[in-house]
């Protein structure tokens, strides 16, 4: 049976795109959060995948990211709570500069990508 976990828009400490006015501002926003999980964490195993997901909402849809996992596979379903508990609170600088290619604002940080870097949660192996 498929289950899933939900992750979020954007990292923790991040201000994300107001999906009112920038829907697909805030759809790459997800894309680009997606990519940033599987590389800290590596990709999803058979049996679980990073989603972007349509969440209805009084404004419209807005859109976030969820870790889909076959309950039946311990694989599969330990990847998607691994992903829950290693949700990252910054934008890497990776995804950084790919938000900036999209011509997506990124709003000022308090501190520099390759600061806050090593400030990611330190995380238990799967």
């Amino acid at each position: 049976m498929k289950n899933s976990v939900y992750l979020g828009e954007v990292p923790a400490e991040e201000d994300c795109m107001d999906f009112t006015a920038y829907p697909n501002a805030a759809k790459h926003e997800c894309r680009v959060l997606i990519g940033q999980i599987a590389r800290q964490i590596g990709p999803p195993p058979l049996g679980a995948r990073l989603v972007l997901k349509s969440n209805p909402h009084d404004y419209g849809n807005y859109p976030s990211v969820e870790c889909e996992y076959d309950e039946e596979n311990q694989n599969a379903a330990a990847y998607a709570f691994y992903a829950e508990e290693c949700y990252p609170a910054y934008w890497d600088t990776l995804s950084l500069n790919r938000l900036r290619e999209l011509d997506i604002p990124v709003k000022q940080m308090k501190r520099e990508p390759e600061t806050f870097e090593k400030f990611r949660p330190v995380c238990g192996s799967t």
